[in-house]
């Protein structure tokens, strides 16, 4: 009899680890929880001005005329948007790991 109770208790214990490891109560894109429910820290996206000085060292420039940016959270990826007198540049970077995903440039000056 006490056997059984002993099967019907490490019966049950596996199925509620079962049941609760499998289920995904993350909320990735947040920035707070992993999709396996650790805590992402704040410093592991990088800041704006980071993200704003990778784009300008990929478009090989110190300083441009930033017109649009912004934080996309879902993708978690800066958007920007930048000029100078002769090009428009368009580039987004990824925030957790400071990767550039697009980048286009466009000349202006013979418009």
């Amino acid at each position: 009899m006490k056997k059984n109770y002993v099967k019907l208790a490490a019966s049950l214990f596996a199925a509620i680890m079962l049941t609760t490891g499998c289920t995904n109560t993350g909320t990735n894109g947040t920035g707070n929880t992993n999709t396996d429910g650790t805590t992402v820290q704040s410093g592991n996206i990088i800041t704006e001005s980071d993200a704003r000085q990778i784009a300008l060292e990929r478009a090989g420039l110190e300083t441009a005329t930033f017109t649009e940016q912004r934080y996309d959270s879902y993708e978690q990826e800066y958007e920007f948007e930048f000029y100078t007198d002769e090009k428009k540049y368009d580039c987004n970077v990824s925030a957790t790991d400071g990767r550039i995903l697009e980048y286009d440039e466009e000349n202006i000056l013979n418009r």
